[in-house]
């Protein structure tokens, strides 16, 4: 009997060891219905799945976010800018800025939501570009808001 327990007693603690292992990291939030846009040790960005409207020419996000793990730097600065790249070059020229924002403070954990944005010529123009700082680097992501696979 007290063998048992003692292997009882052992089996929940590994448990809880993982499990609370998986709560300190950042890898993974927003698992099964997201797009991973940048992931590493330092800083992990995710979107939600575009919901794409071809007819209105409209592109809505639920989210986008970043998170860093517990023993990693906040995020310094975070900023997302969608823009409609009429030009072709995958930059945010100010006249075609859709939506941008910004966050005021750092945090471990940021969440911009809800995006809908209009293009004014081809929904496969919509872009979005994270700029996200922390005390040791800065990171840029730059993407496709419409990917072929998304278009219904």
């Amino acid at each position: 009997m007290r063998r048992t327990t003692e292997s009882a007693v052992a089996f929940v603690c590994a448990v809880l060891t993982a499990l609370c292992g998986c709560a300190s990291t950042h890898h993974g939030f927003g698992k099964g219905k997201s797009v991973a846009l940048h992931v590493s040790k330092i800083v992990e960005i995710r979107c939600a799945r575009p919901v794409v409207d071809p007819e209105r020419k409209t592109v809505s996000l639920a989210w986008v976010a970043a998170k860093t793990p517990d023993e990693r730097p906040q995020i310094e600065q975070f900023e997302l800018t969608v823009f409609d790249d009429r030009d072709g070059d995958h930059e945010a020229d100010t006249s075609e800025i859709l939506v941008s924002r910004t966050n005021p403070a750092s945090s471990r954990y940021i969440v911009f939501g809800p995006l809908m944005v209009t293009s004014s010529e081809s929904i496969e123009n919509l872009r979005g570009l994270v700029r996200l700082k922390t005390s040791h680097r800065g990171r840029e992501v730059n993407w496709e808001l419409t990917r072929r696979e998304d278009i219904p």
